[in-house]
């Protein structure tokens, strides 16, 4: 290959495998060369690949006790892995097992072990791992997301109150600085508010006040004060403000995700009224259901759900 600088030819550069690092060239490659990677485990649409970063979601049937549903998904795994290398075998694209590893989200105490093995290593099991740049814990709790986004924020706060300490009244550039440097790790996590716990909004919530008085010097503020008397968003309107817009899009230029959000919504409104009503579904089974299978369809709701009550429901501004 050769590299083009304004007409200007580079001597000939040999690339037996791979792409040089940082390359263009390098990524769409790869994309074009594994866009039917997916197609090889027995569910692709629960795969995710971005570029070369594969993560794989399996879920177990409602229908089986505890015991066989870890024993099914542990052997669905399996297979799907041996089909992954011989996939990675035959395009000459080698996968490094001691960089995959593989988290059970569970809400029981103790998180059940299974032998995951690809390539005759047996994988790691993890309470967390990072995909994307985002933790994700065993109990998605999302626990380990606010930590690392708070944490970024409080190394940009130190630099706001060196600001402040120097500029105290220099309002605009301390708000300049602030929806530069601390927003964007404030936005982060907007999307995934709606899931928090009350005491991980507080900590959120907490933070973002602490900014607002510094940048506009009202330390002896009150809460009510600040949101009510001058007119300061508070976190959760600039959240709601922000998701709405989302959610106007999606409903312009994303119908098929409203129409799985549909689907589902009816898959479980069909299975209500099988239980409940009259037997229309050949495949399941009659009579009383389980515990698991009330909690489905009495209880089940979607982060859909949960996204659009938050940015269609007024609540009241955050107590200090």
């Amino acid at each position: 290959m050769f590299i083009d600088l304004n007409g200007q030819i580079s001597e000939e550069i040999s690339v037996k495998r791979g792409a040089p690092q940082g390359s263009v060239f390098g990524a769409i490659a790869y994309i074009v060369a594994h866009h039917d990677l997916q197609q090889v485990f027995q569910n692709p649409e629960n795969n995710h690949l971005y570029v070369d970063d594969l993560g794989s979601v399996y879920i177990p049937s409602l229908y089986e006790e505890y015991k066989d549903q870890l024993t099914e998904i542990q052997k669905r795994i399996n297979k799907d892995l041996i089909k992954l290398h011989d996939y990675a075998v035959e395009w000459h694209q080698p996968v490094n097992s001691k960089k995959t590893e593989y988290v059970v989200f569970d809400r029981v105490v103790k998180s059940p072990k299974l032998k995951i093995y690809y390539n005759g290593n047996q994988l790691e099991q993890k309470k967390n791992f990072k995909y994307l740049g985002y933790r994700l814990d065993s109990k998605l709790s999302f626990n380990c997301v606010v930590v690392d986004h708070l944490q970024k924020c409080r190394q940009t706060y130190t630099i706001l109150k060196y600001i402040h300490n120097r500029f105290p009244s220099f309002f605009k550039l301390k708000q300049r600085f602030f929806n530069t440097y601390v927003w964007p790790h404030l936005h982060a996590m907007s999307s995934i508010y709606c899931l928090l716990s009350k005491t991980q909004r507080d900590k959120i919530n907490g933070f973002y006040r602490r900014c607002l008085r510094i940048i506009y010097h009202l330390f002896q503020c009150s809460t009510n004060d600040l949101h009510g008397v001058f007119q300061l968003p508070t976190l959760e309107e600039k959240y709601r403000k922000t998701l709405t817009k989302r959610l106007s899009n999606i409903e312009r230029y994303e119908q098929e995700l409203i129409q799985c959000y549909l689907m589902h919504k009816n898959i479980i409104n069909t299975t209500r009224h099988h239980y409940r009503e009259k037997a229309i579904i050949q495949a399941m089974p009659i009579g009383r259901p389980s515990t698991r299978m009330l909690n489905f369809y009495n209880k089940s709701t979607t982060y859909f759900d949960k996204l659009i009550n938050f940015c269609y429901t007024h609540h009241t501004p955050e107590e200090p």
